[in-house]
């Protein structure tokens, strides 16, 4: 990690009239303010690192220079201007990493592309307190965001988004949710996200390293008895269940012919091969341009499951 902009200028403990300034670290090279309010005939007290620009300080702390540059750094960081910092991370740093990883092909400014519009989609609903909106957004960029090249780090920067929207949502700091109204229904529902899928799973140990080896990633839990199994896809849950019934699941793919045949030199039954399924001449079910190719393979409890890419046209 890099010193945060507020503090990597200090360590130790920096003293003037009003507060003490203990700059501590917290790991990977990140600094974190912790102010102790001690103004003459106080008690004292402690404070946390918002209160110490949102407290106001006397005209001397103006002309102290370690505090100027904490003060320059945090509005710095705050404007996207410099990064750095452990977790801390911006929307706008995010963007310029994208921006970075751009190797000119087609593919990576697609997939680009497509992670910055949901990165815009999670800023604006983070603007406007919607917390599950954005939570929402930044899990569909992240879930893009492992296809870059640069993937691991865009991915890693995405996940600190995350963490900072879910610790805002847990803190109370949200939006109502959002309304619509039902079509020909004249009453108003609930705007709702898709959460959770279930596939049946005869064997769950079976089921689960045949998953495990297509999505490239280990289960987040584990539960038997009774029988369950969840991974996440892209921000919502796949549940392997002992007790559901067969369903027919898509799942989005960077490289469908790769895909297949990685399946295939696995033993995976391939059902159907990669072919165009419709081109996308507007953006209402995929991004303008890219023709959208499915392939069908067979899981190792007998479910079909579809592999689909959203192609650029040639």
């Amino acid at each position: 990690g890099h010193p945060h902009a507020l503090t990597g200028h200090s360590r130790g403990t920096h003293t003037h009239k009003e507060m003490t300034h203990a700059i501590i670290d917290m790991g990977r090279g990140s600094g974190f303010a912790l102010d102790v309010w001690d103004p003459p005939n106080s008690s004292g007290g402690s404070w946390g690192p918002g209160s110490y620009e949102g407290a106001g300080h006397v005209d001397s702390s103006y002309s102290d220079p370690v505090f100027l540059e904490h003060l320059e750094g945090g509005i710095e960081w705050t404007a996207g201007k410099v990064s750095g910092g452990g977790d801390c991370v911006t929307f706008a740093e995010v963007s310029g990493l994208l921006a970075a990883s751009d190797d000119g092909s087609i593919r990576t400014q697609t997939l680009a592309a497509q992670v910055e519009e949901r990165l815009a989609s999670a800023g604006a609903a983070a603007d406007a307190g919607d917390r599950d909106a954005a939570l929402r957004a930044l899990q569909t960029a992240r879930g893009k965001a492992n296809g870059l090249i640069d993937g691991h780090e865009v991915s890693s920067k995405i996940a600190d988004l995350v963490e900072w929207q879910t610790g805002l949502r847990s803190a109370g700091m949200r939006a109502p949710v959002m309304s619509r109204r039902a079509s020909g229904a004249g009453a108003s529902v609930p705007c709702m996200a898709l959460v959770q899928i279930a596939q049946r799973a005869e064997d769950l140990g079976r089921a689960s390293a045949f998953y495990a080896a297509l999505l490239g990633a280990e289960p987040l839990a584990r539960f038997d008895p009774p029988g369950l199994v969840f991974f996440d896809v892209g921000g919502a849950r796949l549940l392997l269940d002992v007790g559901a019934p067969s369903a027919l699941i898509y799942l989005g793919v960077d490289d469908i012919d790769a895909t297949v045949e990685r399946l295939r030199s696995a033993g995976v039954e391939v059902r159907s091969e990669p072919h165009v399924i419709f081109g996308h001449d507007d953006d209402t079910l995929g991004p303008v341009g890219t023709d959208e190719w499915m392939a069908f393979v067979v899981d190792s409890e007998g479910n079909l499951v579809g592999l689909v890419e959203q192609r650029p046209r040639t």
